[in-house]
């Protein structure tokens, strides 16, 4: 049996938004901290401690539930010293696109098609 000719044309290309596309969640967890009293850097050390399981990442990877990861997070945030309003800090999590990021080149719209 033949093996099928293998394509080399790029078909799609992924981004990771937040930081990339949009402004970075981290500037809406300083934004958090400085109206909270909170020492800067202290939710992005709290998610670095364990950023496969705790539930700052969980919530990045909607793999959360509303309730159930805020409280998980603010007792994560109490155990390493520090007071968190979880449910505060995610509704602030939306950011604003970058517009040199977001706009699409001449030679990337002649060949593809946006997708979301």
């Amino acid at each position: 049996m033949p093996t099928p000719p293998v394509s080399t044309a790029i078909e799609a290309v992924l981004f990771d938004f937040g930081g990339v596309l949009s402004t970075s969640p981290f500037d809406a967890f300083e934004r958090h901290e400085l109206a909270q009293g909170m020492a800067v850097g202290f939710i992005r050390t709290l998610n670095a401690t364990n950023p496969h399981d705790n539930a700052g990442p969980a919530w990045n990877a909607t793999r959360w539930t509303s309730t159930g990861s805020a409280n998980e997070f603010e007792a994560e945030a109490a155990a390493a010293g520090g007071r968190l309003d979880a449910r505060a800090l995610f509704a602030t999590m939306a950011g604003q696109m970058r517009p040199k990021c977001s706009r699409p080149s001449a030679a990337a719209t002649s060949t593809s098609r946006p997708a979301c």
